[in-house]
């Protein structure tokens, strides 16, 4: 009978542990996908004007993605920061933020081996994240305004979890 109890007892404990140990995993994943205070996180830093850099850069890759988005590969890419200074990354991936990411496609026609200047922030804030780019001149023509840009983007980082 001892055995049985103990026995019952050693089953129950390891369910209580698996619980325990596949609860632990769930929640982490929860986590790591959902984070109710990044949201406000990013509105405020994005809101910032100082925390935009300007560039240049020479499109190497078009990603195409779901919901008329794009990500745009640069190459060569230099860019200032609001001291003036001068910095050089060899490249990266962007996305555009545009009200319109349809017109704004279209007016930019992208290719590859078009050079672009564009404003960008250079803060992640969580694991598949791009930098973002707000404002975009091709050819001497401006695509994409700051304004324009940064709306988009603050619109789509307050929707953020």
């Amino acid at each position: 009978m001892k055995k049985k109890i103990l026995l019952g007892f050693g089953f129950g404990l390891l369910s209580i542990v698996s619980l325990a140990v596949l609860a632990g995993i769930v929640f982490g994943i929860v986590g790591i996908f959902y984070n109710p205070f990044l949201a406000p996180q990013m509105t405020k830093y994005y809101s910032n004007d100082n925390n935009y850099y300007q560039g240049k850069g020479t499109i190497s890759e078009i990603v195409y993605e779901k919901d008329s988005l794009f990500k745009l590969y640069l190459k060569e890419i230099s860019v200032k920061n609001n001291d003036g200074d001068k910095q050089e990354k060899k490249s990266s991936f962007f996305r555009i933020y545009s009200i319109d990411i349809n017109q704004t496609y279209e007016l930019l026609n992208p290719e590859i081996g078009l050079e672009i200047d564009f404003y960008c922030s250079f803060n992640i804030f969580y694991h598949g994240q791009v930098f973002p780019i707000i404002q975009i001149t091709a050819n001497g023509e401006e695509i994409l305004s700051f304004e324009e840009g940064k709306e988009a983007l603050l619109e789509w980082a307050s929707r953020v979890h």
